[in-house]
């Protein structure tokens, strides 16, 4: 097996191995989501909010609408 072809079962195993790259790439992802002096806490703030905003495209898009 190549490696850029790993099985279902192989990611999920890195997923949740706390020496992979995959593992710390998410637990670094979670964090900057959570810490408001991030750039990934205020694009996830925006987005949420145009969700909610019946004005904007996002609003239409996130309910299946065009």
């Amino acid at each position: 097996m190549t490696e850029n072809k790993r099985s279902p079962n192989e990611q999920r195993s890195d997923a949740h191995n706390p020496t992979s790259s995959e593992y710390r790439e998410s637990a670094n992802n979670h964090s900057n989501q959570s810490n408001p002096n991030s750039s990934a806490y205020q694009s996830s703030m925006n987005n949420r909010a145009n969700q909610m905003n019946p004005n904007s495209s996002a609003y239409r898009s996130s309910r299946g609408k065009k």
